[in-house]
């Protein structure tokens, strides 16, 4: 089930954290424009295509997942 994604968005990922989705070609993956925290590379900004399965609307941890 595909989440009601769109241009402008603010979603967060497990591994780049917030984020602002910048393309959405309607697939699988999704371009998503996050802050660059890593040190000393000298970019303000990650442009990168990211699995829709793994952005939400709301902060997740992958800690104590569970099928129920």
């Amino acid at each position: 089930m595909r989440e009601n994604f769109k241009v402008g968005d603010k979603v967060y990922h497990f591994f780049y954290g917030w984020g602002e989705i910048i393309e959405d070609n309607r697939n699988i993956k999704m371009r998503v424009q996050f802050k660059d925290t890593r040190e000393g590379s000298g970019k303000k900004y990650l442009k990168e295509y990211v699995d829709i399965r793994l952005v939400s609307f709301t902060e997740y941890t992958l800690n104590g997942l569970t099928q129920k």
